[in-house]
């Protein structure tokens, strides 16, 4: 692969919080320990995921134990999942479809 090519494709790897609904927040089931404070469910809302899919303590995670939030990246699966797979639908307005949508990101998280 030549740098140009690779530059593009490590470029195309960016998360973008503004067109995800919160799937990281959600989809990932979570277990208490030094990086995250509390135990979460898969397809169960963060409590401090706000109903306009940003986080309310983003400002404060380190502090207030989520640490293992300030390093995630899922590298762009989060809008795509939101976005090209569901075509711009969020869970909360299709409940339905947001179990796909959470067996779905997992998995592409893990893909890209």
């Amino acid at each position: 692969m030549d740098h140009i090519t690779a530059k593009k494709i490590r470029e195309s790897l960016t998360a973008d919080c503004t067109q995800c609904f919160g799937l990281c927040c959600t989809a990932l089931n979570i277990l208490a320990s030094s990086d995250f404070p509390i135990n979460k469910q898969a397809g169960t809302a963060c409590v401090h995921l706000q109903t306009n899919y940003s986080c309310q303590i983003h400002s404060n995670l380190r502090e207030k134990g989520f640490k293992g939030c300030t390093v995630f990246d899922c590298l762009g699966a989060g809008q795509a999942v939101s976005q090209i797979t569901f075509k711009g639908q969020s869970w909360r307005e299709n409940p339905k479809m947001g179990k796909k949508m959470f067996q779905v990101f997992p998995v592409m998280e893990q893909t890209i």
